[in-house]
């Protein structure tokens, strides 16, 4: 819509090829030579994205789900597990499988059950999004420092929406709160993505700002945070 370009202004965006002409052309080039493999994820990441100030419990769980959808190199593998845990998860797998070969019942869920299991060994959603916040760069993470805090609640409303886990707070407040919690999904898999392909998160972090959707997200993070823990 013209009437909202125009009223753009240049500091608006995250980098502007016209301003940041080389800028602009290494994270175009590094978007583009790491676009296969990250297609989903980001697919997913836009489509929420682009509804704008429009949310509903569908976008936040996407949000988390573009996370779920990057490749595994975008994450460090989780240290090995103690030995007794180790020991353990192999002592259930071990009965599962002799157990599926004796019952009808239990083989029916042999796979469900292997595979709950071996999520202990692999990163859940929360870790793989902390990992994704490790990378940003500090100019703008030590402006967040509660954003761990924002993480686990984030995960926690998600898991709510998908699997009607219990949680710390008030359903209406769920509800309520539910924008935040997407915008800081959306807010960590963006920066995470750009930065990894060149964009100069500290000249952006000094530029002054009108309309920029991350700006905002920064300026009012305290404020959120505040009815978050007092929720």
């Amino acid at each position: 819509e013209p009437e909202k370009v125009q009223s753009v202004m240049p500091t608006d965006t995250l980098v502007n090829g016209g301003l940041h002409e080389d800028e602009f052309k290494k994270v175009l080039t590094q978007w583009m030579d790491t676009a296969e493999p990250r297609r989903a994820a980001r697919q997913r990441f836009i489509e929420g994205f682009r509804c704008n100030h429009r949310y509903r419990t569908e976008r936040l769980i996407g949000a988390a789900n573009a996370f779920d959808l990057l490749p595994a190199s975008a994450f460090t593998k989780q240290g090995s597990l103690p030995e007794e845990v180790e020991g353990l998860l192999t002592s259930f797998e071990n009965q599962v499988k002799t157990a599926s070969k004796a019952s009808g019942s239990v083989n029916e869920y042999r796979e469900r059950l292997l595979n709950n299991l071996g999520l202990v060994r692999g990163l859940n959603l929360r870790n793989k999004v902390l990992q994704r916040w490790a990378t940003v760069p500090s100019c703008i993470a030590s402006r967040l420092p509660a954003m761990p805090e924002a993480i686990a609640h984030s995960i926690r409303a998600r898991n709510f929406f998908v699997h009607g886990s219990p949680l710390p707070m008030a359903t209406e407040s769920v509800y309520e709160l539910s924008s935040f919690f997407t915008d800081t999904l959306e807010f960590i898999f963006g920066v995470s993505e750009l930065s990894a392909c060149g964009w100069d998160t500290d000249r952006w972090n000094k530029e002054r700002y009108s309309l920029s959707r991350y700006k905002w997200y920064i300026s009012n993070f305290p404020e959120y945070m505040k009815r978050v823990n007092a929720a």
